[in-house]
């Protein structure tokens, strides 16, 4: 089929649709409201009880003040007698901590304070064998300044890591604030990081992974 029939095509299975559409709409307002009943789609998260949590404040197995993997393992008896069905975990990865946890500088690993992929895979086991689901926050909507992607962006202005984040020369008046949370600043930590590390960069966002 050539592109101009795929096209016409196209528009006339779109018009088809819509007339369809409408008549089924106006067939479903002459319904009696009271027989209509909403079925919604069978979905384990719609009505499961979900529990969630950060690693490094719930269980220190070790005494060292940190909350770890073996810890949380250590407590699902506990989440399972309260019917906990899944668990959320906030983000677990490497970081340096400037943003509770969110700055991530390795997705792929685990924050060695709070175990090894080895103390990960045995709590996956155990959650499992208790029929618990594990959902996590995949932060990928910014990094840590100390990710290797970052470092490469703002060394390398000419690969593909620079078109990951967004620049700007100028800093914005708000820049202080947090841009999810109104009122909240940036722990001084990380802001001297960034004024000493990125100077005219403001925030990092990436649009591609």
């Amino acid at each position: 089929m050539s592109g101009g029939k795929h096209l016409k095509h196209l528009i006339l299975l779109k018009f088809t649709s819509f007339v369809w559409a409408i008549i089924l709409l106006l067939g479903a307002c002459k319904q009696d409201p009271k027989k209509i009943s909403a079925k919604v789609a069978p979905a384990w998260y719609r009505n499961s009880i979900i529990y969630n949590l950060d690693i490094d404040i719930f269980k220190d197995s070790d005494g060292d003040g940190i909350g770890d993997f073996k810890g949380l393992t250590q407590k699902l008896p506990y989440l399972d007698s309260l019917g906990v069905e899944v668990i959320w975990l906030s983000p677990f990865q490497p970081t340096p901590d400037h943003d509770d946890g969110y700055d991530v500088t390795d997705y792929y690993g685990i924050d060695p304070r709070l175990g090894t992929m080895a103390d990960f895979e045995a709590f996956m086991v155990a959650a499992k064998q208790r029929n618990i689901k594990i959902v996590m926050d995949m932060v990928l909507n910014h990094t840590s300044i100390e990710h290797p992607w970052y470092i490469k962006a703002r060394t390398d202005s000419t690969g593909n890591f620079q078109s990951r984040y967004v620049w700007s020369a100028t800093k914005p008046k708000d820049f202080d604030k947090d841009m999810v949370f109104e009122g909240f600043n940036l722990k001084p930590g990380l802001m001297m990081r960034l004024q000493k590390s990125t100077t005219s960069i403001v925030f990092m966002i990436f649009n591609q992974i």
